[in-house]
């Protein structure tokens, strides 16, 4: 099992290696030509000792690190749960429903100029059991994960399976208990942090072998060069990039209205419609489907009240200006790049709202 990864991972990095060459040949300015004068007069391929090695390590695997741990996070509730099933007694189920289940998600692609979608499936095996006197009925298959589609063929109505029960409360069951799923999760967010791993040593054993075989002259001239160095974890956590990431994440999942919602009024190049608003998210996801202009009206008057504006001035760069206005009045006006940032586009919504409340109390109840 070992071994046949391990020639997997070689035979994708056999593949990687060809496709960058032809790659190289085909996309290289000036054609071939353009290959032969690049390796006449080879560029100068930086120093690469210990430091920056560690730096490249620590640049791509603390964020993919953070990521999976993130993830952990987010299902730690269903690791316990699927813990907890340890203990869980056997008994015995009867097949009543098998059908495959499936969930569509879309999301418009600015660069496309449309909607992309994309569908997940999985397989809902409905089973009916018997504890003393009580029957009972349950489709979980653990509690972190779902039964793949490929096979339905294996679960056909009447089909007798094992299944395991809560002792203290039989109407709770699942079909895999112990830690067996919870280890499936971890070896497969194990297996893409080690291919990550691999492609990254990849990359550095190509650039440390670089180094060293160019020319004498570009060696010295790289060895003159400035070092660059790797300050530790605490730059990457304080960079202004990273924290305003994490801030913008902060305010867009914040509720507008103290945890209430409000049905506003929405006007997207020209068509209205009516949609419940809960937090920011709700509102930026709305303006992201503008091409040129979408108005938030924040009052049940729509245009003799409070409302924001936002107008598409440079498609390229996503300059857009937002207007604050009562009625046919304007009271604020902001232009900015979202490209750069989009907090300036939250605070000024945010503000609005405020002004709005300040002025109707408040009216989202």
């Amino acid at each position: 099992m070992l071994l046949d990864t391990v020639l997997d991972i070689l035979e994708i990095l056999g593949i990687l290696t060809v496709l960058i060459a032809v790659a190289s040949l085909i996309l290289a300015p000036g054609g071939p030509k353009g290959v032969i004068k690049l390796i006449r007069e080879p560029p100068v391929i930086p120093v690469i000792g210990i430091k920056q090695i560690f730096a490249w390590y620590g640049r791509i695997l603390i964020p993919i690190s953070l990521v999976l741990m993130l993830i952990f996070l987010i299902s730690a509730g269903g690791i316990i749960d699927q813990l907890g099933t340890s203990n869980w007694s056997e008994s015995e189920a009867t097949v009543i429903q098998s059908e495959i289940e499936s969930e569509t998600s879309c999301s418009y692609d600015e660069s496309l100029g449309y909607d992309t979608c994309s569908t997940r499936d999985w397989l809902v095996v409905t089973y009916s059991y018997q504890v003393g006197r009580e029957n009972y009925t349950s489709d979980r298959y653990t509690f972190i994960d779902d039964l793949d589609p490929s096979e339905y063929s294996e679960y056909p109505l009447g089909r007798t399976l094992t299944i395991f029960v809560d002792p203290g409360d039989p109407s709770e069951s699942v079909m895999i208990k112990g830690f067996m799923p919870v280890w499936e999760e971890v070896l497969a967010a194990s297996f893409f942090f080690v291919l990550i791993t691999i492609l990254t040593t990849y990359f550095l054993a190509f650039w440390k072998i670089g180094y060293h075989i160019q020319p004498a002259a570009n060696r010295a001239k790289a060895r003159e060069a400035p070092n660059w160095e790797w300050r530790g974890f605490k730059e990457l956590f304080s960079s202004s990039q990273l924290g305003g990431v994490l801030n913008l994440m902060r305010q867009a999942t914040q509720d507008v209205y103290d945890g209430s919602s409000k049905d506003l009024v929405v006007e997207i190049d020209g068509k209205r419609g009516s949609h419940t608003i809960k937090n920011m998210n709700d509102i930026l996801e709305l303006l992201q489907r503008a091409d040129n202009r979408a108005v938030v009206y924040f009052e049940d008057s729509m245009e003799e009240g409070r409302s924001v504006s936002m107008d598409v001035i440079d498609v390229e760069r996503y300059t857009i200006e937002l207007t604050e206005s009562i009625g046919s009045d304007s009271v604020r006006n902001l232009r900015f790049d979202l490209e750069d940032n989009w907090l300036p586009l939250i605070e000024f919504i945010k503000t609005a709202i405020s002004n709005s409340d300040q002025e109707q109390g408040n009216w989202w109840n």
